[in-house]
């Protein structure tokens, strides 16, 4: 679990328990087989009916038991259910997964995705966005009728105008130069004061931490963490029960994620309310934004929600997959030397250690760049998910009114017949063409077949960001240290097996890995 890798206690984990019958209760065993067998052989019934009624619909896998169908399964390990399916039909066609009484329309083919991204008014994401906001944060009535209320003049919902807004600012240009400088002075200062302990470190929990207080620091400055110490550690917790909070999990089950919440929404208000940021420290997409939903009629706990689904989202996807990276490069000595070349001239010659150059990073650095893709191919869970606002034709099947629309990621990013048959092994060439320079053709012919970050109307407005962040971080740790680990490492794997949001976990806490300099001390003056 996410808790245990970052050392994290106090969250409560959802276990199915199994128990031994007694003889005193088998008779009530065998009541219940036989009334479920009952219930089997009518549902059994009922369902071929209902696929009459319905025969235009995407084929439904098989389930068991009426109402709740796969629901249990599919919170748990998504993908599980999801590769299931696909071996059972034995395509890449639409399918159905029946779920807590709701039609989850599952597409995997990257033409029916594209037809996903395409038809906005029949596909709708807003009502997933309506759910976060209302389990999530438990939005009243007047904030809510706020933030879904149509604008008169631009025809937008706060909603739906948010996206636009980060687009604005997070596509490249000299608004994004503004905040990848901010980082780099933070990421520098980070670096510098650095100390590792002798017994080293566990990778994953100090990547989250390193980048986790540089990235926080390069947008809201330093005063956020330095008040709140806790900040990141809540933020975990958040994310670790984030998609039970989302799914209406009884409280019971979720309530050390709503704590983490309240105290992230209260550090985030006072953030605003006290304006401790140095001005030198401030962004101005970030006090836009609050100048703008402030006119708005929104409480102050709900523009704090909507800063913290920002923040929330910029950090933990972003940092999983910096931790993937690093990870991948470090168990892979050749790659490791080849890229320490590619990344030496975005380096000062004469003060070593400076990153002088990061742009050149993103630009001239086809094999780290091709890596970081990679990297997201083999760890990508993310989905793209919208609501069937009417009916409308994908893949030869109808999707009818209601019915909620699935694109996963992992499916098609491990389809052999894409990527070749070595596609569970990590090979970053495969983004590369003969002459090992970077090839786009690459993506483009993968089509919708590779998305770590989305597409339509949705496709995530700070990936420019995201590659930026963890390449030149990947970059000054492997330019700065050289890496230790025991013999006989074992690395861990994607945790493929329980259902995810974006980047996946780590099957474990993998080895204790020893940081130590590789460049001359810089002379004194």
């Amino acid at each position: 679990m996410l808790s245990e890798l970052l050392g994290i206690s106090g969250v409560w984990h959802l276990k199915i328990h199994a128990s031994t019958a007694s003889p005193s209760i088998a008779g009530l065993m065998t009541l219940l087989a036989i009334i479920a067998a009952w219930i089997v052989h009518f549902f059994n019934i009922s369902r071929r009916r209902q696929q009459k009624s319905y025969d235009q619909e995407p084929p439904t896998l098989p389930y068991w038991i009426p109402w709740l169908g796969h629901a249990v399964h599919f919170l748990r390990n998504s993908n599980g259910i999801i590769d299931r399916a696909i071996a059972y039909f034995g395509n890449n066609r639409p399918f159905t997964i029946y779920a807590g009484g709701e039609r989850l329309y599952i597409l995997t083919n990257p033409k029916d995705v594209r037809q996903l991204y395409r038809k906005t008014r029949q596909l709708s994401f807003s009502p997933f966005v309506e759910t976060i906001v209302l389990n999530v944060y438990h939005f009243d009535e007047h904030d809510f009728k706020t933030l879904t209320a149509v604008h008169p003049v631009t025809g937008a919902t706060i909603l739906g105008e948010t996206h636009g807004f980060y687009r604005h600012h997070l596509l490249p240009g000299e608004r994004l130069n503004t905040l990848k400088a901010r980082y780099i002075q933070e990421l520098e200062h980070s670096m510098e004061n650095i100390t590792f302990p002798s017994e080293g470190v566990n990778l994953f929990p100090w990547v989250c931490d390193t980048i986790g207080s540089t990235s926080t620091s390069s947008v809201f400055g330093r005063g956020l963490l330095e008040r709140n110490p806790g900040l990141l550690k809540d933020l975990w917790v958040f994310d670790e029960l984030h998609l039970w909070m989302i799914s209406g999990m009884p409280r019971y089950f979720t309530q050390p994620g709503f704590d983490a919440r309240d105290r992230l929404l209260t550090a985030v208000e006072e953030y605003f309310d006290q304006g401790y940021a140095k001005k030198e420290e401030r962004l101005d997409m970030v006090w836009m934004r609050e100048e703008m939903i402030s006119k708005t009629g929104l409480s102050r706990r709900a523009r704090a929600a909507l800063h913290l689904t920002i923040y929330w989202a910029m950090q933990t996807n972003s940092v999983r997959a910096a931790y993937w990276t690093l990870s991948y490069i470090l168990r892979t000595p050749s790659l490791l030397n080849k890229i320490r070349a590619e990344i030496a001239p975005a380096f000062s010659t004469s003060s070593p250690t400076k990153l002088i150059n990061p742009d050149l990073i993103i630009t001239d650095c086809p094999l780290f760049n091709a890596t970081f893709n990679e990297a997201l191919r083999l760890t990508s869970g993310s989905a793209s998910s919208r609501v069937v606002a009417e009916d409308t034709e994908v893949g030869g099947y109808i999707l009818k009114v209601g019915g909620k629309v699935m694109a996963p990621s992992i499916q098609p990013h491990m389809d052999a017949s894409m990527w070749g048959d070595d596609v569970e092994e990590f090979r970053p060439e495969r983004f590369l063409n003969k002459d090992g320079q970077w090839d786009g053709e690459v993506e483009r012919k993968m089509g919708y077949g590779f998305r770590p970050f989305g597409g339509g109307e949705t496709f995530c407005p700070g990936r420019h960001f995201a590659r930026f962040q963890d390449l030149t971080f990947v970059a000054s740790v492997i330019h700065r240290w050289e890496a230790r680990v025991p013999e006989k490492t074992t690395w861990p794997t994607e945790l493929r097996n329980r259902s995810a949001i974006g980047v996946l976990d780590p099957s474990h806490i993998g080895p204790r890995v020893n940081f130590e300099s590789r460049l001359n001390p810089e002379p004194s003056s």
